[in-house]
Parts: C-alpha cells; sequence; structure tokens
C-alpha cells in the first residue's frame, strides 16, 4: 500500500518535454533517451531549459525500483529529474530494499509512492519524501528553476515565471 494518501482515480495523464512522451525504463519512444544521455531541449522563448543533464543510468535504478504492476514510468517534466535523483539516493541510506508504486506530478507538486521494507523505516523516510515535495513546490517543473503554483485550465503546475506568455497564471497554493 503506497505511504502517501492518494485517490483511486489514476491522476493525471503523464507529460514531458518529447511529445509528451513517457520515460520507461529502457524502453522509450524518444530518439533522445536511447543513446543514453538525455538532454531537454532549448526553445527560443524560454533559453536553455536546464542547465544539467541528466543521464539516463541515472534514472534507471529508480524506474527499476517501480512495482511493475504500477507501469514503470515516471509522470513528471524533466525540471524534477534531478530532484527525484537526490530523494532516490536518501532514501536508499535509509532503506535500501524500499519499493516505489507512482512518481508523478499531481496538483503542481512531486508525489513519490513507496513502501518500506520495515516499518521501522517509515518515519524517517516520510519526512524525506515530505522534503522533496515542498521543494518541489517550488521548483519548476519543466526548466528546474524557482518556479510557482500556476493554473492553466482545469491543470496546476509549479512553473517558472517565464511560462506566464503561454497561458499559465499564478495561483495562492491553498494549504
Amino acid at each position: 500500500m503506497p505511504s502517501a494518501s492518494e485517490d483511486s482515480s489514476g491522476g493525471n495523464q503523464p507529460i514531458s518535454w518529447a511529445n509528451s512522451f513517457m520515460l520507461f525504463g529502457t524502453q522509450s519512444t524518444d530518439p533522445a533517451t536511447s543513446g543514453g544521455e538525455v538532454s531537454p531541449p532549448t526553445t527560443a522563448n524560454h533559453g536553455k531549459m536546464l542547465t544539467m543533464k541528466i543521464m539516463k543510468a541515472d534514472l534507471k535504478p529508480i524506474l527499476d525500483r517501480i512495482d511493475p504492476t504500477f507501469g514503470r514510468h515516471i509522470d513528471c517534466d524533466e525540471g524534477w529529474w534531478e530532484l527525484l535523483i537526490k530523494l532516490h539516493n536518501e532514501v536508499l541510506l535509509v532503506d535500501p530494499e524500499y519499493r516505489i508504486f507512482q512518481v508523478k506530478e499531481k496538483f503542481g507538486t512531486l508525489r513519490f509512492y513507496y513502501s518500506c521494507s520495515s516499518p521501522h523505516f517509515g518515519k524517517q523516510i516520510d519526512k524525506i519524501v515530505a522534503r522533496y515535495e515542498r521543494i518541489s513546490a517550488l521548483t519548476c517543473e519543466r526548466t528546474g528553476k524557482p518556479g510557482q503554483l500556476m493554473q492553466k485550465g482545469p491543470r496546476y503546475k509549479t512553473l517558472h515565471h517565464s511560462f506566464e506568455f503561454e497561458g499559465w497564471k499564478p495561483v495562492d497554493r491553498v494549504s
């Protein structure tokens, strides 16, 4: 059972930078991931979107830990990948045998659903996950730059202010 609360509706559809592809373990419909290095695109409107480069090998240990019955994919944009890798590495120090059920964006924050190998680790891992979820609320999901909660129609995302020209409007975060 995932430790974070979740509704059973399935949540949002996964999105990413390359024509909304989903990053799957070793399978990908995106040719950029097949060579090993994942580099986000640049655009005239946003400049270089990300300064770091995430290697496919950096995400593979996370994908391998996801329970296959939930589908081995990461449903958030590349701006949070570094946060996700750091979260995973911290959790490994506490519980090297933990399992992941799902990684996604929901209402503008990172959601990381997992199970511990022992109840003894639960509170410590909950604190780590909560910290990274709070950091994601201040980090642009697409670029990794500072961000704020924005809305476009029924969708919410944490984005850098430069996305306002695309119709995203800043909103207050509900506590």
